[in-house]
């Protein structure tokens, strides 16, 4: 495990350090209810996309503004579900 001040920056989940706590995979998806990403493989095909477009030179199909909207859509939902009350999700200009 790599920390960087207190965040965590990188960790080997197949040979984890013995003082590393790498948890067993769950049948259970807790994936709603935290906002900790355990699984990044439905992001491949927008990691290839925006390398493929830097080798390219070309904008990526998915650019930062439009990036960035989606995560306040994300942030808006745990937001609402924390407070149990609607969320104002302005568009981002």
């Amino acid at each position: 495990m790599k920390l960087e001040g207190d965040r965590l920056a990188a960790i080997d989940l197949l040979s984890p350090l013995s003082g590393d706590v790498v948890s067993e995979v769950s049948a259970v998806s807790v994936a709603a209810s935290s906002p900790v990403v355990s699984d990044i493989s439905a992001h491949r095909a927008v990691f290839e996309d925006f390398i493929a477009a830097i080798a390219r030179g070309v904008p990526p199909m998915c650019d930062g503004a439009q990036g960035r909207a989606s995560v306040a859509v994300i942030e808006a939902i745990y937001r609402s579900s924390s407070t149990e009350q609607p969320v104002d999700v302005t568009p981002i200009e």
